[in-house]
């Protein structure tokens, strides 16, 4: 298996915004979530979160989903110089009402007027991303 946060997280936002241009918004909302989740563990790894050779984290407390990853890489960033990384990235936990279990929900169970705060949290993650490369922390 050959994980890349990275990869995924652009493949998901991608497809998301497919989805959701053909109004298939409970798709598009679960991999708006599965997007970020995987841009903010491209910036953990990149800043040194330690990972298995299968390329999960290795600390419980990272090997989580939204909305726990939220509060998760808040506290991994605080302080230092990855606090630049918080920036982009509202205080308030977008993710709260999102679920990795959405997966398995009948489609009118997601609710069509959280995708939009979803859709920009997962840009937030993404731009979160993009400094880190900017940086040249991680190609």
């Amino acid at each position: 298996m050959s994980t890349s946060f990275l990869d995924a997280s652009d493949r998901h936002f991608h497809d998301a915004e497919l989805l959701l241009a053909q109004a298939r918004g409970a798709n598009a909302d679960h991999l708006f979530g599965l997007s970020a989740e995987c841009s903010l563990k491209a910036v953990m790894l990149a800043l040194g979160m330690a990972v298995s050779p299968d390329g999960a984290p290795q600390d419980k407390g990272h090997r989580v989903h939204m909305p726990e990853l939220w509060a998760a890489f808040q506290s991994f960033a605080e302080g230092g110089l990855a606090s630049r990384y918080l920036e982009p990235l509202e205080k308030s936990n977008p993710f709260a009402d999102w679920s990795i279990d959405q997966r398995y929900w009948a489609r009118d169970a997601i609710t069509a007027s959280a995708i939009p705060s979803h859709r920009a949290a997962a840009n937030q993650c993404r731009l979160s991303l993009e400094k880190l490369i900017l940086d040249g922390v991680t190609a």
